[in-house]
């Protein structure tokens, strides 16, 4: 089954606390995926790795950094214990380097594709990944749709490691959620589909059926 992690993208440690009470105590949330955004890398910015490191995150937690050099990035997800780390191809031209600085730091490295990341960068950026996050549309932002024909880079990813767990962001909701899930995706990450309804719990149980 593709798992679902619950996207935090948040730009206040009050919003960011308000969302992780709303997860808390529910046995369908393992893992969350922290959104990262340094407003260079992406127009939009949001909290720090730095103010998360005394926050209370009772999940394991996967790291996605839209910021520029992520390798200046590894020490403040190692301080939060996070478990995964995926930057952007396009943010560093050092992504083997920045994959072997994550792993000795214990976390998992992963690399994020954008819609028109080049096939190169993807092919040597995932040589040292353990996982790869297809992004469904321009990063930067939620609510976002998603473009399904980029569904298809889970396969060719696939074919190019195997072993490698691929994830999807954004654009997932109710109805796109198994389009993922039967393209071959291993986990998604949604953030409007779960936060912006009454019931969080009720809309994740609906998007995990979605997911099977």
């Amino acid at each position: 089954m593709t798992e679902l992690l619950p996207a935090l993208l948040c730009t206040s440690m009050p919003e960011f606390r308000k969302r992780i009470q709303k997860l808390d105590g529910l046995k369908e949330v393992k893992t969350v995926h922290i959104d990262i955004m340094d407003g260079s890398f992406v127009k939009n910015k949001t909290i720090t790795l730095e103010q998360l490191r005394n926050a209370y995150i009772p999940f394991d937690i996967q790291v996605h950094l839209m910021a520029l050099d992520p390798q200046t990035h590894i020490s403040g997800a190692a301080d939060i214990k996070a478990k995964e780390f995926i930057f952007h191809a396009e943010a560093t031209a050092q992504a083997p380097q920045v994959a072997k600085t994550a792993r000795a730091r214990g976390l998992s490295p992963g690399l994020a594709i954008n819609p028109h990341t080049r096939p190169m960068s993807v092919r040597q950026g995932l040589i040292p990944c353990d996982l790869a996050l297809v992004m469904g549309n321009e990063p930067g932002e939620s609510g976002h749709k998603l473009m399904p024909e980029l569904l298809s880079k889970i396969g060719l990813i696939k074919g190019l490691k195997k072993d490698i767990k691929v994830g999807v962001d954004i654009g997932v909701h109710q109805d796109t959620a198994h389009a993922c899930a039967a393209a071959g995706a291993d986990f998604v990450a949604a953030a409007s589909a779960i936060f912006d309804q009454e019931d969080v719990r009720a809309a994740i149980q609906e998007l995990q059926k979605k997911l099977q």
